[in-house]
Order: structure tokens, then sequence, then C-alpha cells
């Protein structure tokens, strides 16, 4: 069958489809509401947020607090966290239909997303990321609407539903450059209505923020105690990058050099690491530590003689560093954007052995103990079919930026495919959500899988979008 230029097919009987998607929404929570993969509902994490501390934003600790106040138990998160995964889910595919009609390529978007067990296993816990990729789904669904349909609705919801986004995880501020870029792939088919979207973007982002801002005094009413994790995270960087230069040779530069002395086994054991994975295992271990483990007598001294806090502190040292060492701080950033893509949590039995004959004896481990290393990683079946859907997916993302910009840049926007637009905002959102988390924080596997949605869709959406245009010249 026949597709237009935006993607849209002829008219078919897809009311099978609504009933389909509920019932996958149905079953999935049935399978899971027993926790059958036995995921801890508290991690280290957890007390943050239950707690509520300075260093978290708002968004889970009121879910959390919302939640008890109406069942009375931290217990019933899984359960909430399940059914808004099951809605968003099911509101995605149908949303695909919407847009697009094309209720296979909803179906495949769905399936793929009740059928990963790697997601399934976020609902259990308290975290963030069950939430994160919920709203995820139901940003990019009503953002399919939005591309499919122009107007102010769809774009006021998808930008909502970003802002929520935000609040609930702080790593979500990676999505909110999409905005520009996706409006100015839409300048010619929102001729007259730019100034409407663009309100209908920017205010529900900024209500996000300032309700955010409102709800966190609430809770911590000395605006000074707001700390950040990047701070935390560029000082540990700064303890582990090559080389670091001294810029202003003041009491803050003599803090990080004496902190860099110490640390310099770590940064030599993680240099002769023999290969990849086991460079970034051990590298992203010593920046865990770093951030709250190691010199903060020292830097609690030191905070209280500049009369600042110890994450503005840290946050000085850490930006000056990077500041004065970019391109040591590009590469540490590089390092971890590889791992994100290549899930270097997952080993193979060979890079099991190599990782285990690198650690022992554990007494060559520098710092093993305070930075948690583990001297042993056993194999995981899922390394090699992990790493080629991610190479998949690295590749579509890549090829859906390139062509739906190339074609922007030749034809302006009123010719480019609807499914070719949204898959290229689903690989742009990838790439600078790893960016970010690459640069401002560290590699994890858990940061990985929180954009699946956004890899099934762009990969989804490509095939589909290729298929059609194959068999619109083979007619032709």
């Amino acid at each position: 069958m026949r597709s237009d230029a935006n993607g849209r097919g002829p008219d078919r009987d897809a009311r099978w489809l609504p009933w389909t998607l509920a019932a996958l929404a149905v079953a999935y929570v049935a399978v899971l509401w027993t926790n059958p993969f036995g995921t801890d509902l508290y991690t280290p994490d957890s007390r943050g947020y239950i707690e509520f501390d300075p260093h978290r934003t708002a968004g889970y600790p009121l879910l959390l607090d919302s939640v008890t106040g109406l069942f009375g138990t931290l217990g019933a998160v899984p359960g909430v966290q399940l059914l808004l995964a099951a809605a968003g889910f099911a509101f995605l595919g149908w949303s695909i239909q919407h847009a697009f009609g094309a209720p296979r390529l909803a179906l495949a978007v769905a399936l793929s997303l009740f059928g990963n067990p790697e997601i399934a296993k976020f609902h259990g816990a308290i975290m963030t990321e069950s939430v994160f990729v919920s709203l995820l789904c139901v940003m990019l669904g009503t953002m399919a609407l939005l591309i499919a349909t122009p107007g102010v609705r769809p774009a006021f919801l998808s930008a909502l539903t970003c802002g929520v986004a935000v609040a609930v995880r702080p790593a979500g501020i990676s999505l909110l450059p999409i905005w520009p870029l996706l409006l100015w792939f839409l300048w010619g088919p929102c001729a007259g209505r730019r100034v409407r979207l663009a309100l209908a973007v920017a205010a529900p982002l900024l209500l996000c923020g300032a309700v955010e801002g409102i709800a966190w005094r609430a809770e911590h009413p000395d605006p000074t105690q707001r700390t950040s994790l990047a701070n935390m995270h560029l000082f540990a960087k700064a303890l582990m990058m090559e080389p670091v230069p001294v810029v202003a040779g003041d009491d803050l530069d003599r803090f990080l050099e004496v902190a860099r002395e110490n640390v310099a086994p770590a940064r030599r054991f993680v240099a002769e690491a023999p290969d990849w994975q086991t460079a970034l295992l051990t590298l992203t271990r010593y920046e865990a530590a770093g951030q709250r483990r190691w010199f903060q007598r020292e830097a609690e001294a030191l905070a209280e003689r500049r009369d600042t806090s110890l994450n503005q502190l840290l946050g000085d040292v850490g930006w000056r560093a990077v500041s004065a060492a970019p391109v040591a701080w590009a590469h540490n950033g590089l390092v971890h954007y590889v791992g994100l893509w290549g899930l270097y949590e997952l080993l193979t039995p060979s890079a099991s052995q190599v990782y285990a004959a690198y650690m022992q004896p554990s007494e060559r481990v520098p710092f093993g103990e305070s930075a948690r290393i583990r001297t042993r990683r056993p194999p995981h079946a899922m390394a090699w079919p992990g790493r080629v859907v991610m190479a998949a997916g690295f590749l579509a993302t890549v090829v859906a930026v390139g062509i739906a910009v190339v074609r922007r840049l030749r034809s302006g926007a009123a010719e480019l495919d609807r499914r070719l637009l949204l898959a290229a905002v689903c690989g742009l959102l990838v790439h600078g959500h790893y960016v970010f988390v690459a640069l401002f924080g560290i590699a994890l596997a858990r940061y990985s899988l929180a954009v699946w949605p956004l890899l099934a869709l762009c990969g989804f959406l490509l095939v589909h979008y290729a298929s059609s245009r194959w068999s619109l010249r083979s007619l032709a």
C-alpha cells in the first residue's frame, strides 16, 4: 500500500489496535504485579528521594509523598509506577497510529516496550527511571501528534510532559534543547502559528520550573541549601582527568593539586587497564567514590574557611579544572559516552576473565575498598545481543538525523516526511542525553536504558520510512 509524503498511509480499519494495546497493558500489569524479577524496593539512592535530599529535584519526592498519603505505604510505589508505565506504553502506540496511520508500526513500538525485561525491572524500585520512561513515552506520543498536525494543544501537552520529566529527573534537562530544533524542522508547516506554538512550548516549561522551585523551597526554605550533583561529578572528574594545569595557584588549586597527587595511583590503574571495559568499570567507580567519600574533611574545612557550602566548593574546583583542561574533559566525556552506547557493564566470558585477572591480587587495586570496586564480574548472557541492539540503535539515530537535516536544508520543512522527522528528533534526544550524562555524570547501564523508547521508536520509524520509500520507487 502506498503512503503519502507525510508517512500516512491510506485509511485502514485499525479498530483492533486500541483493543490490542489495552490487552497488552492489562497483561503487562498482571504479569509484573507480583514482581517476578525480584527487584529490590530500596536501592542506595532511594533514601535521597524518600528524605528529599537537597540535591534532588522535587518531582519524584512529591510522587512518593502522594503515593504514601493515598495508600499509607511506600510499598505501593511499584504498583503505581507499573500502572503509569503500562498507560504510557499504550498511549505511545495509539499516538503513532493516530499520527501516521500505521497500526503495525504502532504495535511494533508498543511490543518493544512491553517486551523489554530490563525496563520492567525499573518499576519495582524507588528510583526515577520508571516514571521518567513513562513520561518520555507520553512526551513522544504528543510530539508525534504535533509533528503530524502542528497545533497548540499537542505542543502544550508535549512540553508540559517534558517539564515534568525534568522535575522528576535532573538529567531530563538534556531534553530541553530539542524544542528550538523541532520548531526549526517544522518552520514551514507552522507558518502563521509560529509565535503561538513557541508560547505553547515555553509556557508549560516555565510553569514546571516555577512549580518545582516552589515545591523544593517548601521542603528546604533556605535557597542556599540547594546543591547540584553536577558539582560533585565535576570534582570527581577533576581528580581522574589527565592533565589538569594549575590556573590561579590559590587555595582551591592547592587543594586540588594535593587531592590529585593522592589519587594518582587510581589514574594510573585506569590508564593501564587491559581493555576498554575494565578501564570504564574502574573509572566509573573511582569517579563515584570521588564525589562524596574522598577528601570530604579537607573540603569541608576549606569550605568553612572560604565561607561557602561544601557543594559550592566542589563545584568551584570542578568547573575551574574542566575549564582549564577542556580537551581532557572532552576525552573523559567521550569515554563515558562510548560506555553508554557499549553497555560496558555487560561482560562476555573473555572480558570477565580479563577483568578478574587484572584485579588479582586485590591488594594491587588502589583504593579498591573505598571505591567499592568488585574484583570479579560474572559474564552476562545479554552482552553481545545488547551491543548488537545498541549498535543498530546508534546507526539508526545517525542515519535519521543526517537524512532529516540534509533534506531540511535542501528542500525546506514542507517536504520532510513526518516519520523521518520524528525519528530524527528521537536520535537527537538520545545523543543529547548521552552527551549530557557523559560530561556531567558517569556512564551507568540504567542511564542507557532510560531512553530505550527513543531508540526503539527511532529504529522502527526509520525502517517504516525506508520500506515505504522503497515501495514507492518499485511502483514508479
